[in-house]
């Protein structure tokens, strides 16, 4: 109740207390249960974080949080069998670190264009267009004589359908020919976009839109790279989704009261969600996690494996 469905510690003793006849549990056993099953999972975070290490395609993400009146950050790994949420004060390269997955993942990382992820080369970079769409779609509105945002909100959406279209044949990458045209395509609308802000552009909106094109100036093989392999997402909405519970669990509880706490939720975050995501429910992963057999899914094995 307290982390798979956000209920705050108290409500979830009162709930207790009213349901069950002749049990009697207080906020503090509450916590002496989570700091049980935090101890318990501390193997199964280690083993859970070397499978992401050795998958080949992941994603990445990190959320702010409250701990006792600061700011702290969950940073996530994940794909869609496993979860991995870690807690750090920072939340940069210094974060990622602390999290132990990005400094040795070798795979496709999947994430925004926060800068800090770019530090990591040992792995292939793949960002998100569905943030870039989100970008590119509040410039058009914001200045309607940018056409080129509007040219190239339409390319990326056009790339999206031709990847489903291929990946629903059974393909593993969109045709040479389709993908030189796209490319041609990308750099004549950044021409257009160079044309229509120069660089010392006055303006917010006039700002948006040349730091937004010289963005996707630089970082042009990570926004086309899917082109070249149906296995890679388009955006990274998995590690998005993966890091969404902790905002409700901010606005029922408003913040952690220690850092254990914030320890706590992170670590029964992944376990329950890597258990969602292999069908398993969270009263029986919580069972098997109290006799301490916690859940571990066969595809950590396989992803292993693959990568």
């Amino acid at each position: 109740m307290t982390h798979g469905n956000k209920v705050a510690l108290k409500r979830t003793a009162d709930f207790i207390n009213d349901s069950v006849q002749g049990v009697h549990v207080s906020p503090g056993t509450i916590c002496n249960l989570l700091e049980r099953c935090w101890t318990e999972l501390s193997l199964w975070l280690m083993m859970i974080k070397i499978a992401l290490q050795e998958a080949p395609i992941a994603h990445f993400d990190e959320t702010g949080i409250h701990v006792n009146g600061k700011l702290y950050w969950l940073h996530n790994a994940s794909t869609s069998k496993l979860t991995y949420i870690y807690m750090h004060a920072k939340r940069g390269s210094r974060g990622s670190d602390g999290a132990g997955v990005l400094p040795v993942f070798h795979g496709v990382a999947t994430h925004d264009c926060w800068s800090a992820y770019f530090n990591y080369d040992s792995c292939s970079h793949n960002l998100c267009r569905a943030h870039l769409l989100r970008e590119l779609i509040a410039v058009e509105k914001g200045n309607a004589n940018f056409t080129w945002a509007k040219q190239m909100k339409t390319l990326l959406k056009e790339m999206k359908l031709e990847m489903d279209t291929v990946g629903a044949a059974g393909i593993e990458a969109v045709a040479p020919e389709t993908i030189a045209n796209i490319r041609e395509r990308y750099d004549t609308i950044l021409t257009l976009a160079f044309c229509q802000h120069p660089e010392k552009t006055e303006g917010y909106w006039a700002r948006k839109a040349y730091n937004l094109a010289k963005r996707l100036e630089k970082y042009r093989e990570e926004v086309l790279c899917f082109l070249e392999d149906v296995a890679i997402p388009f955006d990274n909405n998995q590690a998005e989704r993966d890091v969404r519970g902790s905002k409700v669990k901010m606005k029922v509880s408003g913040c952690f009261r220690s850092v254990e706490g914030g320890e706590y939720y992170a670590a029964l975050e992944s376990y329950l969600s890597t258990a969602r995501k292999n069908g398993v429910g969270q009263i029986e992963a919580i069972k098997m996690l109290l006799a301490g057999k916690p859940y571990f899914p066969q595809s950590a094995h396989r992803e292993s494996a693959a990568g």
